[in-house]
C-alpha cells in the first residue's frame, strides 16, 4: 500500500472484511449469527470497496 502498488479501496474493504480472531466467541455462542455477521461485513466492504474504487481513491 505505501508504495503505491495496492489501491486504498483494496486495503480498507480487506480490513472491513477480516475481523480476526474476533468471531470465535461469536462462533462458540451462535453459528447461525456469526454467518449473518460476517455476511453482513462482507456486504459492507465490497459495497464501500467498490464505491472507492469507481472514484479511484
Amino acid at each position: 500500500f505505501a508504495q503505491g502498488l495496492i489501491p486504498f479501496s483494496v486495503f480498507l474493504t480487506s480490513s472491513i472484511v477480516q475481523d480476526g480472531h474476533g468471531m470465535l466467541p461469536m462462533l462458540s455462542y451462535s453459528f447461525k449469527d456469526s454467518i449473518r455477521l460476517k455476511i453482513f461485513n462482507l456486504v459492507i466492504g465490497v459495497s464501500i470497496g467498490l464505491i472507492l474504487l469507481a472514484i479511484n481513491f
